[in-house]
């Protein structure tokens, strides 16, 4: 939630930031892990972020969820994580990872080899915010 209400504050209005946020229910996330692969970053005891890899049945993956704590935000943790979740991708032998990547993640991301397939609107629980897909050939 930090990530989002807090990190994300610049580049979203408060009312995408809460619709946003809406959709973190601790039984979403619960789903989330219990349903894919996940990757917790730390630092002393803190969690400092995390993300999650998706294998999808068709054999694409999908970096899902990328949530850095904003008291680490600069720390290299969001380069960690991914390159933990290509890692993962790259041993099911998935030949490339696709991210639905926000506004802050992009730039990241792009800095990192993955290129934009498509800028659009995506819509959460009443908001409408813009998003990037973005993919990455992992072979």
């Amino acid at each position: 939630m930090r990530a989002i209400l807090i990190t994300a504050a610049s580049s979203y209005t408060r009312a995408e930031l809460e619709g946003w946020a809406s959709s973190f229910t601790p039984d979403a996330l619960l789903v989330a892990i219990e349903s894919t692969t996940v990757f917790v970053a730390t630092q002393g005891a803190a969690v400092a972020g995390f993300a999650n890899l998706i294998d999808r049945a068709d054999g694409r993956a999908e970096l899902d969820l990328l949530y850095i704590d904003p008291d680490f935000v600069g720390r290299r943790v969001s380069s960690s994580l991914i390159a933990a979740v290509e890692d993962e991708a790259r041993r099911r032998e998935c030949s490339a990872l696709t991210v639905d990547a926000s506004l802050l993640a992009d730039p990241v991301l792009q800095h990192l080899g993955y290129r934009v397939v498509e800028r659009y609107a995506k819509s959460r629980h009443g908001e409408t915010y813009l998003n990037t897909l973005l993919i990455k050939n992992l072979d």
